[in-house]
């Protein structure tokens, strides 16, 4: 399994470099994509989930966003979809975002919230434990 995402993971960084960097994306495709991401992050920050998901979807559709941001975007859409209850999604989201997530804490943070949603107490814990180990700023949901 660990073989298949991580070549899953460069064949996803490699597809998304070769469309940043081909000439068939503008600049402007690419600075939408860089406002919605931005955009994404000031939504779940001020508990607006579905206008986070909405964002950070249209971002990744959008293509424009380097290697470790398209990470950050699976991040964000699995605690997305972890608050909806879409669990199966989120999963798929975190796997994706494991090979390529430039701050293990948000990873270990988001995989938390989906414990937590799926109703694993124990699981979210140790998670959000890891999180606030390499990172101590970070606000753990109660």
């Amino acid at each position: 399994m660990r073989r298949f995402l991580t070549l899953g993971w460069l064949c996803m960084a490699l597809l998304g470099l070769s469309l940043g960097c081909s000439g068939s994306m503008s600049a402007s495709q690419v600075q939408t994509a860089q406002v919605l991401f931005d955009e994404a992050f000031v939504s779940e920050s001020n508990a607006k989930t579905e206008e986070a998901f909405a964002k950070i979807e249209a971002a990744m559709t959008q293509g424009g966003l380097r290697p470790d941001q398209l990470a950050e975007a699976y991040l964000l859409r699995a605690r997305c979809h972890s608050a909806s209850g879409n669990l199966d999604s989120a999963l798929a989201d975190l796997e994706m975002a494991e090979q390529g997530a430039p701050n293990p804490s948000i990873w270990h943070f988001s995989r938390g919230i989906y414990f937590s949603a799926k109703g694993e107490a124990t699981k979210s814990k140790s998670e959000f434990a890891l999180a606030r180990k390499l990172d101590p700023s970070l606000k753990i949901p109660k």
